[in-house]
Parts: C-alpha cells; structure tokens; sequence
C-alpha cells in the first residue's frame, strides 16, 4: 500500500477517534488487514500457474496418446484395405464366374 494512501487513511482515522495512538494503530490494522487478503489472492492465483515441469509432463502424455491414436489408426485401415480386397475379388469371381 502507498505512504500517501496509508497518510490518508491515518489523517481520516485521527479526524474519527481524534488520537494518533489509537489512529496509527487503526492503520497498522488496516494495512495488516489489506496485505493479507493480497497473498490470499496472490497464493490463491500462483496455485494455478503451470511449472515447466507440467508442461513437460502434459506434453509427453499427448504425444503417447498420438502415437496409440495412430498405431490403432494404422491397424484399423489395414483391416479395412483387407476386408476391401476380400469384397472386390469376391465380386470380380462373381462376375467372371458367370
């Protein structure tokens, strides 16, 4: 908090219980009061910031998922080649059987 807000809120705080003792005092409670519930927030935002390190991590998840995506695409597309020679040699015998 800046010395002039900190200048202000004492000025106000002495104009209310007309001390300085008990004015100074309101204002080391207020500042205590304000700094806290900054780290609050602060601690309550750094928690969800991502470390190199999770980032690394995610990175290598997503790249094994990609190589069992494709490992299941490639399978996939062997049984469908197969299945598409299996149907058009099955035709032609058909036809040329005739």
């Amino acid at each position: 908090m800046s010395t002039q807000t900190l200048d202000q809120a004492f000025n106000i705080f002495k104009r209310i219980t007309k001390s300085d003792k008990e004015a100074l005092e309101l204002v080391k409670l207020f500042q205590n009061e304000v700094e806290e519930e900054v780290r609050k927030v602060v601690n309550s935002k750094t928690d969800t910031f991502a470390t190199k390190e999770d980032l690394i991590r995610e990175i290598s998840e997503v790249k094994l998922e990609v190589q069992k995506s494709r490992a299941d695409m490639i399978k996939w597309m062997f049984i469908f080649w197969i299945s598409q020679a299996g149907v058009m040699f099955g035709f032609l015998h058909y036809f040329l059987s005739k």
